[in-house]
């Protein structure tokens, strides 16, 4: 089953008065337990592509259709930035508040769901630094951190833009393998911007190539 459907595509922004086209007529859909990797050079449109799903940018034209699908049951985890990084923030503070409900005012955390968000850190192999500060980490603690708080709203649809990026070899292949085994257990639909095509080619059960804001028809299934 469908979740998402792209349908014809078009996304524009302006720069130095010129309306440069970043995706042009893309069609894509992404099923039930797919992991999808989205790949292609920069300033291909890989991030204005899941951008345009998550409804962060506005759409020049065509239509992403959510079939039996909310738009809180997909969570977003961002690319690392160095503003996150140097927040003196506990993880477990940074894990709960992907419990917490949009427009939810209180801040109480009840036992059962606390119990949900140990059994994801336990999983992503961290809960062992779950009262260390945000800048004590490493970079693939951090990333492990941000995954663990999306989850914790129990996603249908997980999206990842650039999870690897600043990550060296043996953290980027870890993190990889951790998000393969959540969407074999879970039954996740994760889609997932990367540079690394090798990678993508191993454990990805769909690839879409972007070239110029195009998707290219040839499609990778595992």
């Amino acid at each position: 089953m469908n979740l998402i459907e792209v349908k014809n595509l078009s996304v524009s922004y302006k720069s130095h008065g010129k309306e440069i086209l970043a995706l042009r007529d893309v069609n894509a859909n992404f099923s039930y337990g797919d992991y999808v990797s989205i790949v292609g050079e920069n300033g291909a449109g890989k991030s204005t592509l899941i951008k345009s799903i998550l409804g962060l940018v506005k759409i020049k034209s065509g239509k992403i259709i959510f079939n039996k699908l909310k738009k809180c049951e997909v969570s977003y985890v961002p690319q690392f930035n160095n503003v996150f990084s140097t927040l003196p923030t506990k993880v477990k503070e940074i894990v709960f508040t992907g419990i917490l409900k949009p427009g939810f005012l209180n801040f109480f955390v009840s036992k059962k769901e606390k119990t949900k968000a140990l059994k994801y850190l336990d999983l992503l192999n961290i809960n062992s630094i779950l009262e260390r500060l945000i800048p004590e980490l490493s970079g693939g603690q951090v990333k492990k951190v941000l995954l663990a708080r999306a989850l914790c709203s129990d996603p249908k649809v997980l999206v990842l833009d650039e999870p690897c990026a600043s990550l060296d070899e043996h953290s980027s292949c870890e993190f990889c393998e951790i998000l393969k085994k959540i969407n074999k257990i879970k039954n996740i639909t994760i889609i997932i911007v990367t540079h690394n095509i090798k990678y993508a080619q191993k454990i990805s059960s769909k690839i879409l190539f972007l070239e110029e804001g195009k998707l290219k028809p040839t499609e990778h299934h595992n």
